[in-house]
């Protein structure tokens, strides 16, 4: 079976829209991958859509590698995304497993899973054709602040020491052949956040980690930008502000690679809790027609959605992504029509 790409929806600022695959499947269907890889199609086939965000080593939702990698290989331009590979990972080493690890050990496993994926990629794109997976997405982990509790723990140094450890990961990662393939570093929200959820690096730093590879261009083999998240800017500073200040800092330095819509709340929703990375949806008009007013209730609404866009417009090959939940209850049909009826208002 096919994968069916199209144009973006009419009026929309972007010429395609990636879906995050994990937050859009139906609860009843994670884990059971034949059901996952006919939903999923159903996505593809939505109109504007033109590729999956799909989640490597998270084997409670891509259990079997070989299908995901015959999935992208029928078509679409699909980006993985390390990080709920990573964050596992993370919390199950004792906080040592990352690309920004101190730990000599961590940060070996973190670019032995990087490899792996490389040769995935290398795998897609030189056999079934370049841009089937257009981007990989890396994070900043560990958290940085674990040593809080130390009696002579030095907040400055210690995320200094981490950012200097991811650049020396990035570097050595973006000296690799991918295949075409973009490399995204994607900011989760910092560790000097309101209330951190992941915690990682700050923004800053990432930026200049990014800029740094860009000046010195002839050791990448591979472009890296930065990805943002505007649910996980939002809740790093508790406001909408924080999220367009994000990328419109990330558009002015030139290394704005991806937006990816998703959505917090200042409370608690049928998601979770205020303020939680739990991808809520959008703000949808009655217009739209969504079979819920559940999304009536989050952060993410018509004037932030529109200052994003603006801000994506100027930005020549910039990813868009789309990352919401449904409510538990909802139907792959009834998700299928909530996906739908944000995709156009992308």
């Amino acid at each position: 079976m096919s994968a069916a790409t199209v144009s973006a929806p009419s009026g929309s600022n972007v010429g395609g829209v990636v879906v995050g695959a994990y937050a859009a499947t139906p609860r009843p269907l994670k884990g059971n991958w034949e059901a996952q890889e006919n939903y999923l199609q159903d996505v593809l086939r939505l109109p504007g859509v033109t590729g999956l965000e799909l989640p490597w080593y998270q084997s409670d939702f891509l259990p079997d590698e070989d299908g995901a990698i015959a999935l992208m290989e029928r078509g679409g331009s699909h980006v993985i995304t390390m990080v709920a590979g990573t964050m596992a990972k993370a919390a199950a080493s004792g906080n040592t497993y990352g690309l920004a690890s101190d730990s000599a050990e961590g940060r070996k496993a973190a670019l032995r899973d990087l490899r792996h994926v490389r040769d995935v990629v290398a795998r897609v794109n030189d056999g079934a054709g370049a841009g089937r997976v257009a981007a990989v997405e890396i994070q900043s982990a560990p958290h940085p602040m674990m040593a809080a509790f130390s009696p002579d723990y030095d907040p400055t140094s210690t995320v200094h020491f981490a950012a200097q450890c991811y650049g020396d990961s990035v570097s050595e990662i973006a000296s690799w052949d991918w295949s075409g393939a973009r490399l995204l570093l994607e900011h989760c929200d910092s560790a000097f956040g309101k209330a951190p959820q992941k915690g990682l690096l700050p923004l800053d730093a990432e930026l200049e980690i990014a800029q740094e590879i860009r000046d010195s261009s002839s050791a990448a083999a591979t472009s890296v930008d930065i990805a943002i998240n505007w649910g996980r800017s939002a809740l790093e500073g508790h406001s909408a502000e924080l999220a367009i200040e994000h990328i419109r800092k990330v558009s002015r330095a030139g290394l704005l690679g991806s937006v990816f819509f998703s959505g917090t709340a200042d409370h608690e929703t049928v998601y979770g809790s205020a303020w939680a990375d739990t991808h809520t949806p959008f703000v949808i008009p009655e217009s739209a027609d969504s079979p819920t007013s559940e999304v009536m209730t989050t952060l993410l609404d018509q004037s932030a959605r529109e200052a994003a866009l603006a801000e994506c417009a100027a930005v020549p090959n910039v990813l868009i992504g789309l990352k919401v939940q449904s409510p538990p209850s909802f139907d792959k049909e009834e998700v299928l029509a909530e996906l739908r009826a944000h995709l156009t208002l992308l």
